[in-house]
């Protein structure tokens, strides 16, 4: 916490009012690496779980940088539409989130989940892409 606190307040806000071209480049290139952290991220995580003795179900994965990587893409897509890339690298990234979250489900996560998926779904509708392929969690859904 203390990192991320330091984080906020150092490193400058993302605006939409300063040079376009300088930033659109610098968004396509966060978001071409972002789509190539995805890729590696499922690639390790069927590679690391295909071992029999590795315990990860019984391990907390932290869920919550990937969504807030989603959310990122969606805020630069909201401040220029035409950057689709920006959410089709956030359907690369429900992969990720959705595989952790099967092996450590927590309520919480899910709802925040199902929310930002929403999010997602509603700009993919409005910038005329396919939304997200369906949920893909195969643990049961936590009970109330």
């Amino acid at each position: 916490m203390c990192i991320s606190y330091e984080f906020q307040r150092y490193i400058p806000q993302a605006t939409a009012n300063a040079n376009l071209i300088f930033h659109r480049k610098k968004a396509e290139e966060w978001l071409t690496h972002q789509a190539s952290v995805a890729k590696r991220t499922m690639y390790g995580l069927q590679s690391i779980t295909g071992q029999p003795n590795v315990g990860l179900s019984r391990r907390p994965f932290f869920i919550f940088w990937f969504m807030s990587q989603i959310s990122r893409a969606l805020m630069l897509w909201s401040c220029d539409n035409t950057l689709t890339v920006a959410l089709d690298v956030s359907k690369a990234l429900l992969a990720p989130i959705e595989y952790m979250m099967s092996m450590w489900p927590c309520p919480e996560q899910r709802k925040r989940y199902s929310d930002l998926r929403e999010r997602l779904a509603h700009a993919c509708y409005v910038a005329g892409l396919p939304a997200p392929s369906p949920m893909n969690v195969s643990a049961p859904l936590p009970t109330a």
